[in-house]
C-alpha cells in the first residue's frame, strides 16, 4: 500500500519543501565531495567534448543552444533559497576572482576592448525607450552608490575612491627658508 499523503497548510507545506530541497543540497553537497580523481576527470573529458561539438556548430545553432540553457539556468534559479543564492553568488565571485587575477596585463587590455565593443555594440541597437531605461539605471546605480559613500562618510569613515590617483611621491623636500616639507612637484623652481 501506498503511503498516506500527510495534510499541511501551505505554510507548512512551503517549510516542508525548503527542507527536503536543503537536505538534498547537503546530499548533493557531500556526494560531490565524495566524487573521486577520475570522476572529477571524466566530468572534464565530458565537457571537454561538448566544446569540441560546439566548435562546428553555426552560429544560430549555438544560439539556440545557449538559449535553451539560459531558461534552464533560470528555472534552477528560481528555485533557490536566498541562503542558496547568497552561496552561489559567493562561489561565483571567488571562480571570478581566482580567473581574473591569473590573467595578463595584455589579457586583461584584450577583454576591456572586447567589452567596451560589445557594449558600444548593443548601445547602438537601442530605441529611445531602451536608450531612457539604461540611462536611469545607471543614474540609479550611481546614486546608490553615493548613498552608500556619504552613510560611511557619515559613520566616520574616511573614504578615498582615487587611491593613489593624487599621490606626488614622498614628502621628502624641507623648505630652506622655514623648514617645512614639501612633496618634490611643490618645490619653487627658483631655490
Amino acid at each position: 500500500m501506498g503511503r498516506k499523503k500527510i495534510e499541511r497548510s501551505p505554510s507548512q507545506e512551503a517549510i516542508h519543501k525548503a527542507d527536503l530541497k536543503q537536505k538534498k543540497a547537503e546530499r548533493d553537497r557531500k556526494r560531490k565531495l565524495e566524487q573521486t580523481n577520475e570522476q572529477k576527470e571524466a566530468v572534464k573529458q565530458k565537457r571537454k567534448d561538448i566544446s569540441e561539438k560546439r566548435k562546428d556548430l553555426t552560429e544560430v545553432e549555438k544560439a539556440e543552444i545557449n538559449a535553451a540553457q539560459r531558461d534552464r539556468d533560470q528555472a534552477r534559479a528560481s528555485q533557490l533559497t536566498e541562503v542558496e543564492k547568497a552561496e552561489r553568488n559567493a562561489a561565483q565571485r571567488d571562480r571570478d576572482q581566482a580567473r581574473t587575477s591569473q590573467l595578463s596585463e595584455a589579457e586583461i587590455i584584450i577583454r576591456n576592448e572586447a567589452q567596451k565593443q560589445r557594449t558600444q555594440n548593443r548601445r547602438s541597437n537601442f530605441d529611445e525607450e531602451e536608450t531612457r531605461r539604461e540611462n536611469a539605471t545607471a543614474r540609479l546605480r550611481m546614486q546608490l552608490k553615493r548613498n552608500k559613500v556619504t552613510k560611511l562618510c557619515a559613520a566616520g569613515f574616511e573614504i578615498d575612491d582615487n587611491g593613489e590617483a593624487h599621490y606626488g611621491g614622498p614628502l621628502k623636500f624641507v623648505c630652506t627658508h622655514c623648514g617645512a616639507e614639501h612633496f618634490e612637484s611643490e618645490k619653487v623652481a627658483n631655490k
